[in-house]
């Protein structure tokens, strides 16, 4: 029933969708842990919609999404926080920016509280948090707490990197990677002031002074 559901979650039909999403967050909620199995099947059909042209669905969706955060699974029992985490770096990639931001969401959830299980998967995303950095969005800054999420993602893991990245010119492989971070890190400061700018000015209040630290 979950997969036949999952499925049509991703129906060009309005009402099939909005059928299957709400179905689905009837399952998460009476479901729990025993839908284990079908989380990040679930997962892969609520993020897009929560991004869906139609209201309804997006408000159950994001219920759904929430409902299924809530579930905290043990990855002894059969949690498969790689397919999830496939998911989440699939949606990093989507054209709607909700349904990246709830992405990037499930990066700082997972890591949150399966931190070890989460670095054995850091070789696959590590590129794409960086390039999450890079987001040329123009949502206002209180929107864009995912982004923020991904920042202190990398800031988390960034003592566990090693020898991760390329040797170059002679210098050691972290060092690059270390360049490459300080020039997002950079990149991101300066999207963060503009938004916080243009928030501001559209709500017709005086920003306070704030000072950004590299």
């Amino acid at each position: 029933m979950a997969e036949i559901l999952v499925r049509r979650a991703g129906s060009t039909d309005e009402f099939t969708r909005l059928t299957s999403i709400t179905w689905i967050n009837e399952f998460v909620k009476l479901g729990g842990e025993q839908l284990v199995p079908y989380y990040a099947d679930i997962l892969g059909a609520v993020l897009p919609c929560i991004s869906d042209e139609e209201e309804k669905i997006r408000v159950v969706a994001r219920e759904t999404n929430e409902e299924l955060r809530a579930i905290k699974a043990d990855p002894a029992e059969g949690f498969d926080i790689g397919a999830i985490l496939s998911i989440a770096k699939r949606d990093l990639n989507s054209e709607h920016e909700a349904t990246r931001i709830e992405a990037l969401h499930w990066f700082f959830t997972l890591l949150d509280r399966y931190c070890a299980e989460f670095l054995a998967y850091l070789n696959d995303i590590f590129d794409p948090l960086l390039n999450a950095l890079s987001d040329p969005s123009d949502a206002p800054a209180h929107e864009k707490i995912g982004v923020v999420d991904s920042q202190w993602i990398v800031h988390q893991v960034i003592p566990s990197l090693g020898n991760q990245g390329q040797s170059e010119n002679g210098r050691a492989p972290w060092e690059g990677l270390r360049e490459r971070c300080r020039k997002e890190w950079g990149l991101f400061q300066t999207r963060m002031a503009e938004a916080e700018k243009a928030y501001y000015e559209m709500m017709g209040i005086t920003p306070p002074n704030v000072i950004f630290v590299s």
